[in-house]
């Protein structure tokens, strides 16, 4: 899939729904640019009935394709400490930057 160069000015905020084989929605994927930490933080979001079946994983890497395609250097996402999801982050390349009693910062380098 073709990513285009920015939905919004300045390529601030990305949204995609993420379809399965038959075209019905089984998730959303998005990014942001978060003005008070001065970065762009990641969503990813999958109906509890399509987890464990790849689609995080390949929103997730769209996500990081178009944020890379439109010139973004890293993506974040703070993510519960208690979330599964963490494991789908870090099998995507992303890398704990921090972490607190309640959630863990994630840190992707997409272009050096």
């Amino acid at each position: 899939m073709v990513c285009p160069l920015g939905d919004t000015p300045q390529h601030k905020r990305l949204y995609r729904y993420i379809l399965n084989e038959e075209h019905l929605f089984v998730g959303e994927t998005a990014y942001h640019f978060d003005e008070s930490r001065q970065v762009y933080i990641a969503d990813i979001i999958v109906m509890a009935k399509y987890r464990g079946k790849g689609y995080g994983s390949a929103g997730l890497k769209l996500l990081c394709d178009c944020a890379k395609e439109t010139g973004i250097q890293c993506l974040y996402d703070d993510i519960a400490v208690d979330n599964p999801a963490i494991a789908l982050f870090l099998k995507q390349g992303f890398r704990e930057e921090y972490r607190t009693e309640d959630f863990v910062m994630l840190k992707k380098v997409l272009s050096i």
